[in-house]
C-alpha cells in the first residue's frame, strides 16, 4: 500500500553494549528463526508489526538469548 502509513511501535537495542550494531545485527540474523532489523545511530531497530502473536514468545526468547552473550 504505497503512501499509506501503518502505526507501529519500534524496539531499539543499543549495539554499542554488544560489540557494535553490525555485530549484534549479525547475531540476530543468524538466530533461528532469523531476526531482521535495521541499524540507525548504532542501534538495532526492530519493527514487530509483522510478527504474529503466536510468534511473540519465540522472538522474545531468541533476543534474550542473544543479548545474554
Amino acid at each position: 500500500m504505497p503512501g499509506q502509513l501503518i502505526n507501529t511501535t519500534l524496539v531499539a537495542i543499543p549495539g554499542k553494549k554488544f560489540g557494535g550494531a553490525e555485530k549484534l545485527a549479525y547475531e540476530l540474523r543468524k538466530s533461528c528463526p532469523p531476526i531482521l532489523g535495521r541499524i540507525e545511530k548504532e542501534k538495532i531497530i526492530l519493527d514487530p508489526r509483522t510478527v504474529l502473536p503466536e510468534q511473540d514468545r519465540i522472538l522474545i526468547e531468541s533476543i534474550k538469548t542473544i543479548l545474554s552473550y
